[in-house]
């Protein structure tokens, strides 16, 4: 059997398998967090020291927040807090608190305006306002290309002569009430759900 002398000496070793190693903490590290407390070893617990490098990490709600070990010097460590991967990019100067939960966020839903003419664009999943009544028009559904579920949602009033027609721009059949149609001079919701490739469409007067 061959036996091998290593270039590294027990105490790069040890750095090197420590600094893989991340422990749980009680608390965030601060700067005199310089060594923590290993348990699962054979030799049983031992106080090991951090190395430059090395991660930690606190239970918090829902999770972990992990910690860098920066540098040391002397007995001063300094840590860093690692947010999402890395630092935040210095040209972000706002998060939604949106957590993507439910059918409305948190923020609330935001509202597009568009005009009233022979052609209109609507989005998904905001509200959007038509300005002027609507008589003859063509009323296209943008549909996103993704797998998810989407909502158009349609405010609008109509003109004493109203004929409008429905389409997507994937060219998907919507699905209508029956008997269904766009009365003239009205103030009116429509609403599309849409799933893969099936539309459903309802529709409301108000007075």
């Amino acid at each position: 059997m061959a036996i091998y002398d290593s270039r590294y000496t027990r105490t790069q070793l040890d750095e090197g398998i420590g600094a893989g190693y991340v422990p749980t903490l009680q608390a965030a590290p601060t700067s005199s967090t310089t060594s923590y407390t290993r348990s699962d070893l054979p030799s049983g617990s031992q106080t090991v020291s951090f190395v430059v490098g090395q991660m930690c990490r606190v239970a918090v709600t829902g999770g972990y927040d992990f910690y860098q070990l920066k540098d040391v010097s002397g007995n001063t460590a300094t840590w860093e807090k690692v947010e999402y991967g890395g630092s935040l990019p210095a040209n972000v100067t706002y998060f939604s608190n949106d957590n993507g939960e439910g059918v409305i966020p948190a923020d609330g839903i935001m509202a597009e305006t568009v005009a009233a003419g022979a052609s209109i664009s609507v989005n998904p999943d905001v509200v959007t306002v038509v300005s002027g009544n609507v008589g003859t028009a063509t009323i296209t559904l943008q549909v996103p290309s993704d797998n998810l579920a989407h909502v158009w949602d349609i405010l609008m009033t109509t003109g004493s002569s109203v004929n409008v027609t429905w389409a997507t721009s994937t060219g998907a059949t919507i699905k209508k009430p029956s008997g269904f149609a766009v009365g003239a001079s009205k103030s009116c919701e429509v609403r599309v759900i849409g799933v893969g490739t099936i539309y459903y469409l309802s529709y409301g007067e108000f007075t």
